[in-house]
């Protein structure tokens, strides 16, 4: 007879195969590079998007500061040095320097050819009254006057570029 708490065994079920005393192998890692596979973070995945983004930024701001800067400055020939420009200005006075005009050129369209020519005027208005001349011979480049125009790029670090970029000026 068979004892009603001990379970019975069928011929099928004779073999039981031991427990390993041993830890079951290790599973294998995820992939280690965040690259590979489905296991990336989420992280992971947005940095192309702001690297990309970025890089946009920083082309966009160097074509916005593109000959973002345009002095013009005339004077007439014998009385007038343009070399002194980058001189610190002497002791006796302003006699040989040049009369300048500034202007900016901000914005992704250029318009530094009509900044140049808002410059000239304003350079050559200020030099006929100066240097008692013609203002429409300083236009012209006659009877002896000269002019030397500097366009120069802003980088994104000016503070000229931000005030005019979120409209502060």
């Amino acid at each position: 007879m068979s004892d009603p708490l001990t379970p019975e065994r069928s011929e099928e079920s004779t073999s039981v195969e031991p427990e390993p005393a041993h830890s079951p192998e290790p599973r294998p890692s995820p992939p280690s590079s965040p690259e590979k596979g489905p296991g990336r973070t989420r992280a992971a995945q947005w940095w192309p998007w702001l690297l990309g983004i970025a890089g946009i930024l920083a082309a966009e701001l160097y074509v916005y500061g593109h000959d973002g800067w345009v002095r013009v400055c005339v004077g007439r020939d014998g009385l007038t040095d343009l070399t002194m420009l980058d001189r610190p200005r002497p002791r006796d006075g302003v006699r040989g320097l040049p009369i300048c005009a500034e202007q900016l050129n901000l914005g992704m369209y250029s318009r530094s050819d009509d900044a140049a020519r808002e410059a000239l005027d304003v350079a050559c208005s200020r030099g006929a009254t100066l240097l008692r001349g013609d203002k429409a011979d300083c236009l012209r480049k006659d009877h002896g006057w000269v002019r030397r125009v500097d366009k120069k790029n802003i980088p994104p670090w000016d503070p000229r570029l931000y005030r005019r970029l979120f409209f502060l000026d």
